[in-house]
């Protein structure tokens, strides 16, 4: 029992880890994208504003599909949810849990799992937040026998502008590189020695994408980053079970 507790924590810790990417250390991590990822970004932006805290998702509502994704402006960004399902249109994408064992946590469990202070948003509150350089958490999804979890994050990108095909993919391999040397660095800090990351392909919603592979003591996490306009969402598994590809291959696109 207190092994699972131990894992549980540590599991929080590293999903913890993977938003300082994008929280506390935001201004950090734009300063070095903008450096690296300038050359494949057609139009760059000027700086990102200094890091707000992060804010949990709001409970939603059921989802539903027939309705293709959103790319034009931030309505909709937020993803709907029920207990074992979720969509957001806006990013393109649809997960089913793969089992009984998995439960989408709402605004109450979430501040309980992760102690963050619940905040009811909309659209326009999430766009807002994420413009000051916050995190909105949009998914929280845990197995209640192994601990592994499924999480989405959506940040503003540290950097203006929108990449297309060999740029888009030079954009997102960057973020990840990024991700990871600050993922390895939180890890250290948390006091979790040995983590190391590397960054190769996976399959993601019935097709090959890019994706960040982190490890650090018994546990791997896994990110794959979509991005749309100026805005992108990290979809990270955390796991003690090597279920990475299994829960990737969970998300498919809105039908």
């Amino acid at each position: 029992m207190r092994q699972k507790k131990t894992i549980a924590v540590m599991m929080a810790a590293c999903m913890l880890a993977l938003t300082a990417c994008g929280g506390s250390s935001t201004e950090t991590f734009a300063d070095n994208a903008r450096s690296s990822i300038a050359a494949s970004t057609p139009a760059a932006a000027a700086s990102t504003p200094a890091a707000e805290a992060s804010t949990p998702a709001a409970e939603a509502s059921t989802p539903s599909t027939g309705v293709s994704a959103n790319t034009g402006d931030m309505e909709g960004v937020m993803g709907k949810k029920t207990a074992n399902a979720y969509l957001n249109e806006y990013f393109n994408i649809s997960l089913e849990m793969p089992d009984a064992n998995w439960v989408i946590l709402n605004d109450e469990q979430l501040s309980q799992q992760l102690q963050i202070v619940q905040a009811v948003m909309d659209d326009n509150g999430v766009k807002n937040l994420m413009d000051q350089g916050g995190v909105y958490y949009d998914l929280y999804a845990i197995n209640q026998q192994t601990s592994d979890n499924v999480n989405i994050t959506l940040q503003k990108l540290p950097f203006g502008g929108q990449g297309a095909g060999a740029a888009l993919d030079s954009m997102e391999e960057n973020l990840l590189n990024m991700m990871g040397a600050q993922l390895v660095s939180t890890y250290e800090q948390m006091g979790l020695q040995g983590a190391t990351y590397e960054v190769g392909t996976i399959s993601f919603r019935g097709e090959e994408k890019k994706a960040l592979f982190a490890e650090v003591a018994v546990l791997q996490q896994c990110v794959v980053i979509l991005v749309e306009g100026e805005y992108f969402a990290a979809i990270s598994t955390t796991s003690g079970t090597g279920a990475h590809q299994t829960l990737m291959e969970s998300f498919t696109k809105v039908q």
